[in-house]
């Protein structure tokens, strides 16, 4: 197995100040995260010491190479002080090859729970640790004939999410720098389930078992896409007046199958059924107006668009922060509850 160094690109954006309606937009400067190689996978620098297997050839890239240079082949764990060494270099994070990323989410899997329970260890890097422990086994439930066991994984992982996230006060803008970023399932219920904890803190006060909750509906809410063809959720291109009112059946399809479990309450199914819903009654499947909208599918749509829109598609590239918030802003009041995007806004602002 290898890892790889990367050092960030250090992509940025500056100050931005933007007016839309009653919503005032302001961040101060912040690195976003360097996007993935292709046939790589990030793990946090901590993960060396978590690891800590013999066998592993370590490179290290900087902006300048053209390819990752070799830094050390570890016959044995790292010791401290070879650590200290290599996290003096400053590289921002840690590279594996896609093919050995399975081995590493075992490893990590097997030691999640003492990880999770490490406070000097940040709950950022730990939410980023938890998304590789679980990256496996929950994109290997993600299918139809494994639906029951992904159900009960659901319901693992979102207690555990929504456990870590209320440690502390957590900026998603530090969460997404963390957190991993790709086209898999994993990667993107995980990062909505994190999000969705963290608005529902600030917008209303909330019991541990409501957060618990809100946390699985969104590690459920992609239930619908297994029961369309792939050609059709991975289109590129114009899509067909046909390819549309297939992706318009996903809420029904979900709700549909997730309506057969008894531990799925009724907000949990809203989630999944009204998550396309808009608020000024345009949405679909039924056109639901603002006021017979499930306040957690309010909540599903606004973290679930952010997501989407940041991270690398099939068929398009990841949109940078300031575009995406400057699009929920823009579109507050007719497709999004404006007291969401609000409290998203907000967490940016926060210092």
């Amino acid at each position: 197995m290898c890892l790889f160094f990367l050092r960030s690109g250090q992509v940025r954006f500056s100050c931005f100040e933007i007016q839309r309606g009653n919503i005032l937009l302001t961040t101060t400067e912040k690195s976003a995260p360097a996007t993935a190689l292709d046939g790589y996978r990030p793990i946090p620098f901590v993960a060396l010491r978590l690891l800590g297997t013999a066998g592993i050839s370590v490179y290290c890239l900087r902006e300048q190479d053209p390819k990752p240079e070799l830094l050390c082949n570890l016959r044995q764990p790292l010791d401290e002080k070879q650590i200290a060494e290599i996290k003096s270099h400053d590289y921002v994070s840690l590279l594996v090859l896609k093919q050995d990323f399975p081995t590493v989410s075992q490893k990590l899997h097997a030691i999640v729970d003492s990880t999770l329970a490490d406070t000097s260890i940040s709950i950022e890097v730990r939410f980023a640790l938890l998304q590789i422990a679980y990256a496996e086994e929950l994109d290997r439930h993600f299918c139809k004939a494994r639906l029951e066991q992904y159900v009960v994984l659901a319901q693992k992982v979102g207690k555990k999410i929504s456990a870590l996230l209320q440690q502390g006060e957590v900026s998603i803008l530090e969460l997404h720098f963390h957190a991993h970023h790709n086209s898999a399932n994993y990667t993107h219920v995980t990062n909505v389930a994190a999000y969705a904890v963290i608005l529902a803190q600030a917008l209303n006060p909330s019991t541990p078992e409501e957060l618990d909750r809100i946390a699985v509906g969104c590690l459920l809410h992609e239930v619908g896409k297994l029961y369309l063809p792939q050609s059709v959720l991975t289109k590129k291109g114009r899509l067909s007046a046909r390819d549309h009112q297939e992706l318009e059946s996903i809420p029904q399809l979900a709700y549909e199958a997730l309506l057969e479990f008894e531990e799925i309450d009724f907000g949990q199914l809203m989630m999944a059924y009204q998550q396309h819903e808009r608020v000024d009654g345009t949405g679909y499947p039924v056109r639901y107006l603002a006021e017979d909208i499930h306040p957690w599918a309010k909540l599903l749509a606004v973290v679930d668009v952010f997501d989407a829109m940041t991270n690398d598609r099939d068929y398009r590239s990841a949109m940078n922060m300031r575009d995406v918030l400057v699009h929920l802003a823009d579109r507050s009041k007719t497709h999004f509850a404006p007291e969401v995007v609000l409290c998203m806004i907000t967490n940016f602002q926060s210092p």
